[in-house]
């Protein structure tokens, strides 16, 4: 595989006319092609794929070679009869420029320059569109060696054949033995099993596609209305969210805080990649998280736009959407983006998620969840939030003095104790080191502090308290219910 040594440095700029949005990204030459599956293996580029022919769920093609060789053929004595029999396929690999990047031959298997290689079993096949070509098949992986792009191959296709086909005369006993060799081409296609991020609609985010499926630019006339396909997403984010990233650390933050959110001017298009720390997987895996706020987001200064794409070494796999507009089933939730990663203690992933919202009239919420993932059979899938803290200011009314309700969650080995403290005195805020995100122009979220202070807070006898059962939804849930319903 080559790549281009030269990367796109690309700057995050917003206008409030015109969004321009760039990001390094790492074009892949060579043998590594991009492959839309909403085209390659659902469509061959001339003619539809049978569904028979189609991997199972989470195999993304990644690799495309075209070959060119012989197909060998033994005359062979079968049942008293002699007919052209399959001895081996040769041929050479090529990318998409003309250069050799591997061989095929007997098993059958595939051998990358790199060493790596993979050998097949037919699973199924189907008639060529060309009557005098070989078959298209599907073969299932049974054999690696090496490693290097074949060495986590799942499936092969081998579409778009050209010639090969056994000849229907010249094998007679007399012949027996012989071998005779029939030049062919074809397209071979290799896919691996990516990971695969679920279960975050039950936090109201709507999936938007899957592994190897297209994003497509919206038409800026049509976006956000009715009907509109979920797949079809901004421009910028079709372009920040590659099929194959060369190296998931890019980070460029464009400034939207709270004024953004209370002014219509500010806000940009922020960009991060969070690397998961997934000790029982090999290779790299993470998150790239894109915010569209301030004037960048096509819904409201105030309501950020945020999606999230999981990179499984470099490929990309499932891409989320969330915003709080229009309000999930009528809550009124957060701006979120995450904090951190970390490794759960049973070997999955918890997701540090901040939240913060800013509305007119004074009104505020800053809160700190944990979304805690199982992984198991290549799935990291959501199963329970956990309300770390929440910071939540009302409206203002007149001239009437609006203090600040504080919540925390603990979790226990059968439950989260919660604990309110509503209307919080200042002498309490002050003595636990409450930070006013009102205050002061250089207040940022601290997810450590603002922990330690709200536990401090919520620890004075004054506090409320309660349970909350560990399979009980919270408000942030589908199907959960404020705190104060369940008190």
């Amino acid at each position: 595989m080559e790549c281009l040594s030269k990367e796109n440095q690309m700057a995050i700029r917003a206008s409030s006319s015109k969004l321009i949005v760039t990001v390094e990204t790492a074009a892949i030459v060579g043998a590594m092609i991009l492959l839309p599956l909403a085209v390659w293996g659902q469509d061959s580029g001339s003619a539809k794929v049978p569904v028979q022919l189609v991997p199972p769920d989470g195999a993304k093609f990644v690799l495309r070679a075209r070959a060119k060789g012989d197909q060998i053929y033994t005359c062979k004595e079968q049942n008293g009869r002699y007919s052209w029999t399959l001895k081996a396929p040769e041929a050479q690999l090529f990318d998409r420029d003309g250069e050799v990047v591997g061989r095929h031959s007997a098993g059958p298997s595939w051998v990358w320059n790199d060493g790596s290689a993979v050998t097949g079993k037919v699973i199924a096949r189907a008639d060529s569109p060309d009557k005098d070509a070989i078959h298209w098949v599907l073969l299932e992986a049974v054999g690696h060696s090496g490693n290097g792009l074949l060495s986590k191959v799942t499936h092969i296709q081998r579409l778009n054949t050209k010639g090969g086909k056994a000849p229907i005369s010249g094998c007679y006993a007399a012949h027996a033995g012989a071998e005779i060799r029939v030049p062919y081409s074809a397209t071979y296609l290799f896919a691996i099993k990516v990971l695969r991020l679920q279960g975050l609609e039950r936090v109201y985010f709507k999936h938007v596609v899957g592994p190897g499926e297209l994003l497509v630019p919206a038409n800026p006339s049509r976006r956000g209305r009715p009907g509109v396909p979920v797949n079809v997403v901004p421009s910028f984010v079709v372009e920040l969210l590659p099929e194959v990233l060369r190296s998931a650390s890019f980070s460029a933050e464009a400034k939207a805080n709270r004024e953004s959110q209370e002014n219509d001017d500010g806000g940009g298009i922020k960009v991060r990649d969070v690397s998961l720390p997934l000790t029982s997987r090999s290779g790299e895996v993470s998150l790239r998280q894109i915010v569209a706020s301030g004037h960048s987001s096509e819904i409201s200064p105030r309501i950020d736009q945020l999606w999230w794409a999981l990179y499984d070494n470099g490929y990309r796999s499932d891409v989320w959407y969330f915003s709080t507009y229009p309000l999930p089933d009528r809550k009124a939730l957060s701006n979120y983006e995450i904090d951190s990663a970390m490794t759960s203690p049973s070997g999955g992933l918890e997701l540090r998620v901040r939240g913060m919202m800013f509305r007119p009239q004074g009104a505020w919420w800053i809160t700190g969840k944990t979304f805690s993932f199982s992984l198991r059979d290549d799935s990291l899938l959501l199963f329970r939030v956990w309300n770390n803290f929440g910071f939540f200011h009302r409206y203002d009314v007149g001239d009437r003095v609006v203090q600040i309700d504080i919540m925390t969650e603990t979790e226990m080995p059968e439950y989260f104790e919660t604990r309110t403290y509503d209307a919080v005195p200042d002498a309490v805020l002050m003595r636990c080191g409450f930070r006013d995100p009102m205050g002061t122009d250089s207040w940022e979220f601290d997810w450590a502090n603002d922990d330690r202070a709200a536990r401090c807070v919520t620890n004075d006898k004054r506090a409320r308290i309660s349970d909350r059962k560990l399979e009980e939804p919270s408000f942030a849930e589908r199907g959960g219910i404020p705190h104060s319903e369940r008190l």
